[in-house]
């Protein structure tokens, strides 16, 4: 819980600041890189700026505390803007790989998307035991839109199913180019 006390004692305001590392660790970015930017300016200015700003005593006294502040909050930083960026690498790397399965689909899975396709709002219902359409659903290029079934033809249960959306773009994209389907 962050608890924020202030005590005025001789013309000084003391402000007490109870935030646990668990709830540091849950702070945004932005707020993390400003206490990060703030106590290594503590840390590296010259002692005369930090005289002049007051906060030389500030310095003296809790030093080693702005010290692991800063590592604590440098390192943060640093990590999840290496995070953001891996995580950025990742979704490429997928999604490059969802096109080149997306072009590798046999007759009858492209029957499926074809079906798709022509239907207004991309979606359709599609039986669930079929090796096709879980084939599909697997590959992320339909998803199931319901969890209650449609009354289908004999015992296999049907669900709507829908077209992902890089599905359709990536289709009218190659539709320009070439036929996939």
């Amino acid at each position: 819980m962050f608890v924020c006390r202030i005590y005025i004692k001789k013309r000084c305001i003391i402000i007490k600041i109870d935030l646990g590392l668990h709830k540091f660790l849950t702070l945004p970015t932005g707020i993390i890189c400003a206490i990060s930017l703030s106590t290594g300016l503590m840390l590296f200015l010259p002692k005369c700026w930090l005289y002049n700003m007051r906060l030389i005593g500030v310095v003296d006294e809790y030093g080693g505390l702005v010290g692991i502040t800063f590592i604590i909050s440098t390192s943060i930083t640093a990590i999840k803007f290496l995070w953001s960026i891996l995580s950025f690498i990742l979704d490429f790397v997928e999604y490059k790989q969802l096109k080149t399965e997306l072009r590798k689909l046999n007759n009858y899975e492209k029957r499926i998307v074809n079906k798709l396709l022509s239907s207004n709002d991309y979606t359709t219902a599609l039986e669930i035991s079929s090796g096709s359409v879980r084939a599909l659903e697997t590959k992320k290029i339909i998803v199931r839109t319901s969890n209650i079934g449609v009354a289908g033809s004999g015992n296999d249960p049907a669900f709507p199913f829908t077209l992902n959306p890089w599905v359709v773009d990536e289709i009218s994209k190659l539709s320009k180019d070439s036929a996939l389907l």
